[in-house]
């Protein structure tokens, strides 16, 4: 004859339950970074890491975000509310990211109780091997009030737009990046900057920008500013 456990409650008790909510990703992605530089040794190549993660049970119970791809963890790194990691050439397999052309990356994220959530399976998805060319200022060329930058736009057969980049070089200090504009349309090759520039050398650069966020630079071009 089966056993019968009766159970008598008060009728005055609380009862709370806690659930464990898990990590949300709002946004996940990785980009190209293609850097020509001669004055570094050539061309360089990066892959960028990106994921924003939100928490219903507020940000503090987020304990961190991994990429998990050919069997290599890597943890990335919060700042600014987005959790991002670079990997350089020396992290490719053979120092060459195009073997990572159709790996998939899957990123993690834990709370503090170890509870994790995925994205979903993420894979490069262009590397912009061509990159523009300035055309002036360039090669110490000293200029006034106001400094016009023009370049050579190429053509690519997809849509990006262009960024550029302004440097200011100090000896026996890291550059210093004094202005920068994005979003310029890809049919502008001229762009008039009507900032102050103090006295000295400067470099700057121009990038494509893809509809993905991947990046491909020129080589640096060198000016001089006089007095104004």
């Amino acid at each position: 004859m089966p056993e019968t456990l009766v159970v008598t409650l008060k009728s005055d008790l609380d009862t709370t339950l806690r659930l464990d909510a898990l990590p949300l990703f709002e946004e996940a992605s990785l980009y190209t970074i293609h850097v020509r530089s001669p004055s570094q040794g050539g061309d360089r190549y990066e892959l960028g890491l990106r994921a924003k993660v939100t928490d219903p049970d507020g940000m503090p119970d987020v304990s961190g975000v991994r990429a998990i791809f050919n069997s290599e963890t890597l943890s990335l790194r919060f700042s600014d509310g987005i959790y991002g990691f670079i990997m350089t050439d020396d992290m490719f397999p053979g120092g060459d990211i195009r073997a990572l052309e159709g790996v998939p990356f899957r990123f993690e994220a834990i709370d503090q109780q170890g509870a994790l959530s995925r994205s979903r399976d993420l894979y490069i998805l262009r590397i912009v091997e061509d990159a523009p060319w300035p055309i002036s200022p360039a090669n110490g060329d000293s200029v006034e009030y106001p400094v016009i930058l023009l370049w050579d736009s190429g053509e690519l057969s997809f849509p990006y737009h262009f960024r550029i980049e302004v440097y200011r070089i100090i000896p026996g200090m890291p550059e210093m990046r004094v202005f920068v504009v994005d979003s310029i349309p890809a049919d502008q090759q001229e762009l008039r900057l009507t900032v102050h520039f103090v006295p000295g050398y400067y470099f700057w650069t121009v990038w494509y920008v893809d509809e993905f966020g991947n990046m491909s630079r020129s080589k640096e071009a060198l000016f001089h500013v006089t007095e104004q």
